[in-house]
């Protein structure tokens, strides 16, 4: 769960808390929900979206553990998001791409993910109303988890979105 307060768009800095020693980002894609959502069938799921956009997945690593996954994700500016929502683009065929300090970290295709988006849809309907603009931030194999520090650029690029961009303060 990443509440409203962690969002952050295009360009906007990522605080680097000064009392944890190591902080993640992947890059993922975010499904867009357009309308409410409640016990959603996954064949009727993609009725739901509004369109897609980036996502950075920013973590304290030294809090990830499956108990502490909301005080891990959810602090102020962990949820860059951007650089604006696709509606016309198929989301579960799509390559992905992550920078840090201009190298490439992460490359890969929403075909790779274990869950389709209209079955995540589906699952998490199934337990949480979803409302208008909430995002669902669809994951990312451990392959593309790197440790930022302050000063640092991230980018993450999806084909057919274009490239979220935010400096580490």
């Amino acid at each position: 769960l990443k509440p409203a307060s962690s969002v952050i768009g295009h360009g906007q800095e990522i605080l680097y808390p000064h009392n944890l020693r190591e902080v993640n980002f992947a890059g993922e894609l975010a499904v867009i929900i357009k309308r409410q959502a409640k016990h959603v069938q996954e064949r009727d799921a993609l009725r739901y979206v509004w369109g897609y956009t980036c996502a950075n997945d920013v973590t304290a690593g030294d809090l990830r553990s499956p108990m502490m996954q909301t005080l891990a994700k959810g602090r102020y500016t962990f949820c860059p998001l951007g650089p604006w929502i696709e509606t016309e683009i198929d989301g579960d065929n799509i390559k992905l791409r992550s920078w840090l300090n201009g190298d490439l970290k992460q490359e890969a295709s929403t075909r790779e993910m274990i869950f389709s988006i209209s079955r995540i849809i589906s699952y998490v309907s199934g337990f949480m109303a979803l409302e208008p603009g909430d995002a669902i931030i669809t994951g990312s194999s451990r392959r593309g988890m790197t440790t930022i520090v302050s000063g640092d650029v991230i980018q993450v690029e999806i084909d057919g979105i274009g490239k979220l961009e935010n400096r580490v303060g």
